[in-house]
């Protein structure tokens, strides 16, 4: 009988410390976000990015629905980078999303084609769905598949080698100008 208490008593502990585990810290069950920031965005309108966080002023500070938010920002498909930041403030958590836009296209170059492909290269790409122009959004899966898609018109055309190379070059402060190049022998 002397034993059960002391076995109870070691367990019950063990049993609370693991509850525990699961219950988050007091001092973020009902933190409330004193106020949500905009950084980095140029193009792109702070209502925009606002009308995508459901996460609200006043609100409870959730780090589930701020990763919903991350996702809902990054879905417009205007980012490339998007950062969550907190911080104690005076009456709560003050949270900072931190954007880095895609850059767009300025400049789209074809070196080594004839000036007379150039149309058959626009209708090729109006074929093919290639949405690649100047003043879009540079999406580098997009300028991949434009490169797939001059090489297969090389290759219909009997020219070989039908490769192309790409180069991208940085246009600041948020641009690129896009070359795609005809690799021959």
């Amino acid at each position: 009988m002397d034993s059960t208490p002391c076995r109870l008593w070691i367990l019950c502990p063990a049993a609370l410390l693991a509850l525990m585990s699961l219950v988050p810290p007091a001092h973020t069950q009902n933190t409330k976000i004193e106020r949500i920031d905009i950084r980095g965005n140029r193009r792109c309108s702070e209502d925009v990015i606002r009308s995508c966080i459901k996460s609200r002023v006043g609100g409870v500070y959730d780090e589930g629905r701020l990763n919903l938010d991350l996702r809902s920002i990054y879905a417009t498909g205007d980012f490339e980078l998007v950062e969550i930041c907190e911080r104690d403030g005076d009456d709560g958590k003050i949270v900072t999303f931190t954007v880095k836009e895609k850059p767009l296209i300025r400049s789209i170059e074809f070196v080594g084609f004839e000036i007379s492909e150039y149309s058959k290269i626009s209708q090729y790409f109006k074929e093919h769905k290639i949405d690649v122009r100047v003043d879009t959004l540079y999406d580098p899966a997009k300028i991949r598949a434009a490169e797939k898609a001059l090489e297969q018109m090389l290759a219909l055309q009997g020219r070989h080698p039908g490769k192309v190379r790409i180069e991208v070059e940085q246009i600041p402060p948020a641009s690129v100008r896009v070359k795609f190049i005809r690799v021959k022998d």
